[in-house]
C-alpha cells in the first residue's frame, strides 16, 4: 500500500529589517541632513549679508546729510589772506579738522582737541614763503558743539572697535525724521562685544561696523585710508592745492569685516 504524504514548507513571518536596510537607511537620512544644513546655513548666511548691505545703505544716507554738508557750510575760522590758493589750503586744512572732530572714527580724536590749523598745514604754508606771521592771520576756530557732547562721558573707553563706538556717538548726534539717527537701529543691531561701556554698531553678522575716512590720494579713483593726523595726502605729496576746493577726493566708508571692499558704500 503506498501512502502519499503532502509536505508543505512553511514560511516563517519576518518583522523588521535587516542590518543592511538599516544602513542604507541612515545613509540616506544622513545625506539629506547634510543638504538640508547646507541649504539652511546658505540661507542665514544670505540673509546676514542682505541685512548687512541693508544696514550700510541706511547708516550711509544717515551720515550723507552731514558729509554733504560740509560743501556749503561757513567753517569756523577767520583769516586775511590775498592769495587764492592760501584761502583754499586754509578752508581745506579746516575742513578737515572739522570732519575729525564731527565725523571722528577714533578714540584719540574725541579725546583731544582739534586744533587749527594743524602742524602739516603751517609746515606746507611756511615752506611757500609766505608764513602766518601777524595775529590778523591767524585761523582763529573753536571745536564744533557735537565735539564737546562726544566728550561729555569717556571714562573707561578703549581702542577695541573704536571705529563702530564712533559710528555709533555719530549717528547718536545726527537727527533724523525728529529722531536720532540710532533710534533707526533694532536693538540686535546695537552692542557692547568688548565691554567697555560704550556702544557699537553691528552688521548683520553681529560684528562691530568698519568707519573710515578715505582718500583719492593720486586722483585715479583708487581710495585709500586718510591719516587725520598726518594729513599725509594733502600736505607734502601730490599737488598742494587741486584737492582743497571740495570733497571730491575724500569720502566717508562704512564696512563689514565679512564683505569684501566692493560692498563698502
Amino acid at each position: 500500500m503506498t501512502h502519499l504524504f503532502n509536505i508543505t514548507t512553511k514560511r516563517v513571518a519576518r518583522f523588521g529589517f535587516t542590518l543592511v536596510e538599516l544602513l542604507v537607511v541612515i545613509s540616506i537620512l544622513t545625506v539629506l541632513a547634510a543638504l538640508s544644513l547646507a541649504l539652511i546655513r546658505g540661507t542665514i548666511q544670505q540673509a546676514q549679508e542682505n541685512r548687512t548691505k541693508s544696514l550700510i545703505a541706511s547708516i550711509t544716507q544717515v551720515l550723507n546729510d552731514r558729509w554733504e554738508s560740509y560743501d556749503v557750510r561757513i567753517l569756523p575760522y577767520r583769516i586775511n589772506l590775498d592769495d587764492r590758493t592760501g584761502q583754499q589750503i586754509v578752508r581745506t586744512d579746516v575742513l578737515l579738522e572739522l570732519i575729525r572732530a564731527e565725523m571722528p572714527n577714533r578714540r584719540a580724536y574725541v579725546m583731544s582737541p582739534a586744533t587749527f590749523p594743524s602742524s602739516d598745514f603751517t609746515t606746507y604754508y611756511n615752506s611757500q614763503s609766505v608764513p602766518l606771521n601777524t595775529v590778523d592771520d591767524q585761523i582763529m576756530a573753536r571745536p564744533p558743539s557735537v565735539w564737546n557732547r562726544y566728550r561729555a562721558n569717556t571714562t573707561g573707553w578703549t581702542d577695541t572697535h573704536q571705529e563702530a563706538e564712533c559710528l555709533y556717538m555719530i549717528l547718536r548726534s545726527i537727527t533724523v525724521l525728529d529722531r536720532s539717527g540710532i533710534d533707526h537701529l533694532h536693538n540686535d543691531e546695537i552692542g557692547d562685544t568688548d565691554g567697555d561701556g560704550f556702544p557699537e554698531v553691528l552688521d548683520g553678522y553681529g560684528l562691530p561696523f568698519q568707519f573710515r575716512i578715505q582718500e583719492d590720494f593720486d586722483n585715479d579713483g583708487i581710495f585709500e585710508d586718510l591719516d587725520m593726523d598726518a594729513m599725509a595726502g594733502f600736505y607734502g605729496g601730490g599737488s598742494p592745492t587741486d584737492p582743497f576746493v571740495n570733497l571730491g577726493r575724500i569720502r566717508f566708508v562704512v564696512r563689514s569685516s565679512r564683505l569684501g571692499d566692493e560692498d563698502a558704500l
